[in-house]
C-alpha cells in the first residue's frame, strides 16, 4: 500500500469531491483494476449513496472479487484519484474568506458591480449599483462579533495555510488574535472528523494570549491541549452538527480533562455517533455542559453502555451493595456524569423503549428532554417520587405511542409544563385542534402544547369538550350489553381525569340543563354531571341520578317538553352566509342532527349535504365537538343552554357529491315528467279503454293455476 504517496490523506478523514459531495476516506493504496498498478487511489464512502459506484469490492483480471473497503450503504463506495479530492480548508482561511477584511478590494468600486447589468423596459442594459459596501463590511468584521457561523465551508482543520495540516504557529497565532474573543462558533456541515482537531479549534479561538502555541501535523500533543485548555477560554457554544466525528480513545487522555471546562452548549446532531460510548467518553471532559444536542445519531445502546460503565466503576465495597441501589436503582439503569445538564436532545436516536428514556430520569437539573421521532411505543412506568423531578418540557412528536393512557402517565410528572405531541398512531385520525384539546384536558398542569400557550378559556373549553366526548363513549358502552357491565371500571381506567372534571364543571352544566337550578335533585356534583353528560346511563348511576334528571322526583315517568328545551345560538361560517346574523333558538334536546340541518338550510340557504356542524361554548375557542351523526339527538352531544352550533361548508369533494346528487334528482324528475307526458298522450289518442282494462285486470284476483 502506497500511503506515503498521499500523505495529506488518512483513514477516516473527511473529504469532498470536485462537485462538493462529502465522503469519508476508507482506503488508500493501489487498486487491481487500475492500468497503473502502482498508482495510489483513495477509496471513499460517500454520504450520498447515489454518488457511489460500488460497495468497495472490484473484480480482478482473474475473476476474483477483491474487497478494499466496506460500506454501510452497499452502493456508496468509489475510488478517486488524489488530485480530484478536496481535503478541505483551514478554519483561519475559511474565516478570512467568509468575513472579508475591511481593506480587501471592493466588490463594487465606484458603487458599481463589475459586469452586473439589469435590463430596462426599453431593452437597454444598466449597470447595477451597490451603495454602503464599506459600512456593511465594518459591521461584518470578526472583531465586532461574539458569534461566527461557517456552515458548509469545508473546514477540516484548525490552522491556516501557513503550514501543515493544522497550520504553523504563525497561522494559529493569527487565528487566535482574530477570533479569540468568540463566544459561539457554528461549524455545521463541514469536514471535521478528528476530535483532536476539534480540541485545537477550541484552543485557538479561546486563548489569544498564548501566541507560543505550536502544533504537530495531523495530531495535537495532549500536553499542549491540557496546558492551553486550562486557561480562561471564552467559547460557550460549539456546533458540530453534520460533521462525521470519530470516537475519542477510551478512556480519554487525562490531560484533556480541562480543555472544555467553560463550554456550556454542544451540538452534535447527525455527527455519525454510532454508540452511547462516544458520548460517555466525551461527557467527563465537559463539566460545565448545560445543553447537549445529539439528534440523528445511533444511541440505542445507552442501557448496555451505562450498565457496563457502572460495573467497571464499582469497587469491592460497592459490589457488596444490595441489588436495587446505586446507579441501578429501583427504576433501572441510570446515566451518570451530567449533573449540570438542562437540555438534552435525543431525537431520532433509535430509542425504542421507555426503559431507555428512564436512564436519564435521575439527571437532577434536566429541564427539557426532546425525544422526537423515536419508535417509543409507550410511556411509563414512572416513579413520580424520583424520576424527572426537574423536567418542565417534553417532546414526543413522531413516536409510536398509540394509547391515551401513555399521555395520562405524564400527569404525575410534577414540574411538567410544556409538551409537544403528535404525528403518532394515536393522533393519526385526528385534527391537530382535536388532539390538542384532549391533551389539555388530560394534563391539568400543562401550560403549553405544541409551542402554543394554553389560556384559561381554552382550558375550560377543552375540559368541557372532553366531558362530552366521554359522554358519547358512555352512551355507546351502555347501549351494548357486552360492554355495559365493564364500563364503570373502564371509565376510571381510561379517563382518570373524568371525576375531577365532572366535579369541577358539574354545577354549570347542571344549571344549564335545568334552567339555572344547579341543585336539582340533591345529587352530588359529580354524579349529577355524569347523568347530564350520560343521558342513557340511568341504570348505571342509580335512582339518585334519575331524580336529578327529573327534578328530584325519581318516580316521574319523563320530563315535560319545556324542561327538555335548550336555548342555543346558530351561526354560519359558510362563505355565502357568513355575514348572516346569529339566530337564537330554543330546540328540544331530542331533536335529531338531521332535522337541525334542515332548519339551518332554511336559515342560511346551504344544502344539507354540504353542512358540517360543530358544537362549542365559545365561537373563538379552539375546542369544537363535531356533530357527525345525523341520526343522533342533540342530547347525545351534551348540548345545553348557552351552547353555540356552528355551521361550516364542506370541502370540494362534498361539493362534487352534492352536485352529483342534485343532478340525479333532476334526472329523476325529468324521467317522471316524460312518463306523465306519455300517459297524457295515450289518453288523447283514445287508448283510455285499453288502459282502464289493463288496470282493472291488474286489480282483480288471479285464478288459481290448473291442477
Amino acid at each position: 500500500m502506497a500511503e506515503s504517496a498521499a500523505p495529506q490523506f488518512s483513514l477516516g478523514q473527511r473529504v469532498q469531491d470536485e462537485k462538493g459531495f462529502r465522503a469519508t476516506v476508507r482506503y488508500i493504496g493501489p487498486v487491481c483494476t487500475s492500468k497503473d498498478k502502482d498508482a495510489t487511489w483513495i477509496g471513499v464512502e460517500f454520504d450520498d449513496a447515489a454518488r457511489g459506484k460500488h460497495d468497495g469490492a472490484v473484480e480482478s483480471e482473474q475473476g476474483e472479487l477483491v474487497r478494499y473497503l466496506s460500506c454501510t450503504d452497499g452502493g456508496s463506495g468509489s475510488f478517486l484519484k488524489p488530485h480530484k479530492i478536496d481535503a478541505g480548508a483551514a478554519l483561519a482561511d475559511a474565516l478570512a474568506a467568509h468575513y472579508v477584511a475591511v481593506d480587501a478590494p471592493l466588490v463594487a468600486p465606484d458603487n458599481k458591480l463589475v459586469g452586473q447589468y439589469a435590463q430596462t423596459v426599453r431593452g437597454r442594459h444598466k449597470q447595477i449599483e451597490f451603495f454602503g459596501e464599506g459600512k456593511i463590511r465594518l459591521r461584518q468584521q470578526v472583531s465586532a462579533l461574539d458569534a461566527c457561523t461557517l456552515r458548509g465551508a469545508s473546514v477540516s482543520r484548525c490552522g491556516g495555510s501557513g503550514g501543515g495540516s493544522s497550520g504553523g504557529s504563525g497561522s494559529t497565532s493569527a487565528l487566535s488574535r482574530a477570533a479569540g474573543h468568540l463566544v459561539s462558533l457554528d461549524l455545521k456541515d463541514n469536514l471535521l472528523s478528528d476530535w483532536q482537531e476539534t480540541f485545537e479549534v477550541k484552543m485557538s479561538t479561546a486563548c489569544p494570549a498564548h501566541s507560543f502555541m505550536k502544533t504537530v501535523e495531523c495530531n495535537v500533543k495532549y500536553e499542549v491541549v491540557a496546558a492551553i485548555g486550562r486557561s480562561l477560554p471564552n467559547l460557550r457554544t460549539l456546533a458540530l452538527a453534520g460533521n462525521k466525528m470519530q470516537p475519542l480513545p477510551r478512556p480519554a487522555p487525562p490531560l484533556l480533562a480541562g480543555a472544555f471546562d467553560q463550554l456550556e452548549a454542544l451540538v452534535l446532531n447527525s455527527a455519525g455517533l454510532k454508540s452511547w460510548r462516544d458520548v460517555a467518553t466525551l461527557v467527563p471532559l465537559l463539566p460545565a455542559l448545560r445543553e447537549l444536542y445529539l439528534a440523528s445519531n445511533r444511541l440505542g445502546d445507552v442501557l448496555q453502555v451505562s450498565s457496563a460503565d457502572t460495573a467497571l466503576s464499582t469497587d469491592a465495597t460497592a459490589a457488596a451493595t444490595a441489588p436495587g441501589t446505586g446507579a441501578r436503582g429501583g427504576s433501572g439503569i441510570r446515566v451518570a456524569g451530567m449533573d449540570q445538564l438542562r437540555v438534552l436532545d435525543l431525537s431520532d436516536c433509535g430509542l425504542d423503549s421507555w426503559e431507555q428514556v428512564v436512564a436519564f430520569a435521575a439527571l437532577p437539573a434536566l429541564v427539557s428532554l426532546i425525544l422526537n421521532h423515536n419508535p417509543i411505543p409507550s410511556v411509563g412506568p414512572i416513579d413520580y417520587t424520583a424520576d424527572f423531578q426537574a423536567l418542565e418540557a417534553l417532546q414526543l412528536v413522531g413516536c409510536a405511542i398509540a394509547s391515551w393512557a401513555d399521555v395520562d402517565a405524564l400527569s404525575g410528572v410534577a414540574a411538567l409544563r410544556s409538551l409537544r405531541f403528535g404525528a403518532c398512531p394515536l393522533t393519526a385520525n385526528m385534527s391537530a385542534a382535536e388532539a390538542r384539546a384532549i391533551v389539555i384536558a388530560r394534563l391539568p398542569s400543562i401550560h403549553k402544547v405544541n409551542g402554543s400557550p394554553v389560556g384559561p378559556r381554552e382550558r375550560v373549553e377543552a375540559e368541557r369538550a372532553y366531558l362530552r366526548m366521554v359522554a358519547r363513549e358512555a352512551t355507546a358502552a351502555m347501549q351494548d350489553k357486552a360492554t355495559r357491565d365493564q364500563w364503570p371500571a373502564q371509565l376510571q381506567r381510561q379517563h382518570p381525569q373524568h371525576a375531577r372534571l365532572a366535579a369541577l364543571w358539574g354545577a354549570a352544566t347542571i344549571g344549564a340543563s335545568n334552567g339555572g337550578n344547579a341543585g336539582t335533585g340533591g345529587a352530588s356534583l359529580a354524579s349529577a354531571m355524569v347523568q347530564r353528560t350520560f343521558p342513557v346511563c340511568a341504570a348505571l348511576w342509580g335512582a339518585a341520578t334519575i331524580g336529578a334528571t327529573n327534578g328530584g322526583n325519581a318516580s316521574t315517568g319523563g320530563a315535560s317538553l319545556a324542561s327538555t328545551m335548550v336555548q342555543v345560538t346558530l351561526l354560519s361560517e359558510a362563505a355565502a352566509s357568513r355575514a348572516s346574523p346569529p339566530a337564537l333558538k330554543k330546540l328540544p334536546s331530542s331533536l335529531a342532527v338531521g332535522r337541525l340541518k334542515q332548519l339551518l338550510k332554511r336559515l342560511f340557504g346551504l344544502d344539507t349535504d354540504l353542512q358540517v356542524l360543530y358544537m362549542t361554548e365559545d365561537r373563538d375557542a379552539a375546542a369544537r365537538s363535531p356533530l357527525d351523526d345525523d341520526s343522533r339527538p342533540l342530547s347525545y352531544y351534551g348540548i345545553a343552554n348557552g351552547c353555540q352550533i356552528i355551521m361550516s361548508e364542506a370541502g370540494t369533494q362534498c361539493h362534487e357529491a352534492a352536485d352529483a346528487a342534485a343532478s340525479e334528482r333532476v334526472a329523476r324528475e325529468q324521467r317522471e315528467l316524460q312518463r306523465q307526458a306519455a300517459l297524457e298522450a295515450a289518453k288523447r289518442q283514445g287508448h283510455m279503454a285499453q288502459i282502464g282494462g289493463a288496470v282493472a285486470a291488474a286489480a282483480l284476483p288471479q285464478p288459481p293455476p290448473p291442477c
